[in-house]
């Protein structure tokens, strides 16, 4: 950790907080190369309003990831080759009907993007953009997208020796399933392939990303670096590679190039 980012990452998450008066907010930072956390905030709000450290949901927190699961979905398809960015999706005025329910992008209300490519469907976080491509081209064997993004490295056990971690939960297509929470329907794919419909912890969105960063490789996040006792040294914890390549270097330097873009000229 390291002292002076932990401090600006405390007071930008609690600023935020209390701007939009959240109950809960994380924020993890990581070094690329390495996977050091040189920062790692987790803020929830007391019954008196303030806001303090309780429990680690950074680590701990599963949840529906929502839009950051979107670049996953995409890596997938670029992966796989099944689209580039030059693909165009008619998303038309922001509301299609996806299986018998309205998928909608947040500007439905003001007409839409209407064509868009892949690129530009990331860049302005669009819902109709990618739950197309992915429906389009994985509709009819669900479970290759799904194995896809396992191999991407999202649904990747993190082995972090931290108490509370919890590893994600991403589901295999099952259409015989009595189990509701289980079962595959038509509507899950376009509506998993947006972040919804699965359990993530931040820190694993954190490594996958930060593998995206680092070319494709993807790094253990690693929050002690040695234990020193008496002035001595007595264990060093080297960095730990869990994926060597999560997807071709093309895709990944794909990913990178769209991704700048969604800061520069995007939402």
């Amino acid at each position: 950790i390291d002292v002076g980012m932990q401090d600006l990452a405390e007071h930008a998450v609690i600023d935020e907080l209390k701007e939009i008066n959240g109950e809960m907010g994380v924020a993890i930072l990581m070094e690329v190369k390495t996977g050091d956390v040189k920062a790692i905030v987790n803020m929830q709000r007391a019954a008196d309003g303030s806001y303090h450290e309780m429990v680690n949901n950074a680590i701990s927190y599963r949840c529906e990831p929502g839009s950051v699961f979107k670049v996953a979905s995409f890596l997938v398809a670029l992966d796989d080759g099944v689209v580039d960015t030059s693909y165009v999706i008619h998303t038309g005025s922001g509301v299609v009907d996806m299986h018998g329910r309205w998928m909608k992008d947040h500007n439905w209300r003001r007409g839409g993007y209407q064509d868009i490519n892949v690129a530009r469907a990331l860049e302005v976080s669009s819902n109709i953009g990618v739950s197309h491509v992915i429906d389009r081209f994985y509709g009819s064997n669900p479970k290759k997208y799904v194995e896809g993004l396992y191999r991407v490295g999202i649904h990747e056990d993190l082995k972090i020796p931290l108490i509370g971690y919890q590893a994600p939960w991403i589901r295999i297509p099952d259409t015989k399933t009595t189990d509701r929470s289980k079962y595959w329907s038509k509507t899950t794919l376009p509506w998993m392939s947006i972040g919804y419909e699965t359990q993530i912890a931040p820190i694993n969105t954190v490594a996958f990303y930060n593998a995206i960063a680092n070319n494709g490789k993807m790094m253990q996040p690693r929050f002690v670096k040695k234990l020193v006792k008496d002035g001595q040294v007595v264990r060093e914890f080297e960095p730990v590679v869990l994926k060597q390549q999560i997807a071709k270097p093309h895709a990944i330097k794909t990913m990178q190039t769209i991704l700048e873009h969604v800061v520069s000229q995007g939402l």
